[in-house]
């Protein structure tokens, strides 16, 4: 005579679709982190253009009407 062994089915069945998802989103963020991100990133490694006086004239004795 056969002998037939059912397991039963685990309860955590439906951690496979959140998992799935999970991966879309991480795989999506990458994407568009490799696609946005790194170039922006690169692009803003320059120094802005910023130009400094030699000298500065200031005057102190401002002219008072009495």
């Amino acid at each position: 005579m056969t002998t037939i062994i059912n397991t039963p089915r685990s309860e955590d069945s439906g951690s496979n679709g959140a998992l799935l998802l999970l991966a879309l989103v991480v795989l999506i963020a990458g994407t568009l982190f490799y696609v946005y991100g790194l170039p922006a990133m690169r692009e803003n490694t320059e120094s802005p253009g910023i130009t400094i006086p030699d000298t500065i004239q200031v005057d102190v004795n401002a002219n008072e009407a009495n």
